[in-house]
Parts: C-alpha cells; sequence; structure tokens
C-alpha cells in the first residue's frame, strides 16, 4: 500500500475545460465545504497526536487517548480508535 514512485510520476489527468461541465453554485460550494472539512480533520489529528504525545488523557484522567476522545467528541469508540490511528500515522505531519 502507499504511493510508488511511478505513480507519484505520473501526470495527473487535466479535464479539457471545454469539455468539463459549468458546475452549479450548490457544487462549488460543496467542494468548498469538503476541503475545508479535510482541512479540520487533518488539524484534528495533529492535535490527538500532540495530546498523546503530551499525555493529556492520562492526565484528565482517562485511561486511553480514546476514552478521552470519546468523552470529549461524543463519537463512538469505532471512530475514535481511527482517529487515534490516523494521528499515530500522521502526527509529524505539516
Amino acid at each position: 500500500m502507499g504511493v510508488t514512485i511511478e505513480a507519484a510520476s505520473r501526470p495527473l489527468a487535466t479535464p479539457d475545460r471545454a469539455q468539463t461541465p459549468l458546475r452549479s453554485a450548490v457544487s462549488e460550494e460543496l467542494g468548498r465545504t469538503r476541503r475545508r472539512i479535510a482541512g479540520l480533520e487533518a488539524q484534528a489529528a495533529r492535535l490527538i497526536a500532540e495530546a498523546e504525545r503530551e499525555g493529556v488523557p492520562e492526565a484528565e484522567g482517562f485511561g486511553s487517548t480514546v476514552a478521552w476522545l470519546v468523552d470529549l467528541t461524543g463519537e463512538p469508540p469505532y471512530v475514535c480508535r481511527a482517529q487515534v490511528a490516523l494521528a499515530g500515522r500522521c502526527g509529524t505531519c505539516r
């Protein structure tokens, strides 16, 4: 899994603007919203990684980062486990 040198070196396909349909205002807004959400998710992953490094969950009385995140966000444990795993892999990403 991951990006290979071959895949990374291939140029990305650029749509021909003459063939690309015009986007509606709703489509444009949805695209902008999803990009903002992706940015916020990346920021959350960095904060989770930072909290783990600094021992925040334990300092706040939780036995694990997942338990801390469940309490903090109200999201189900399986979602929080995935977020902690992602933060662990991308904790130093900028």
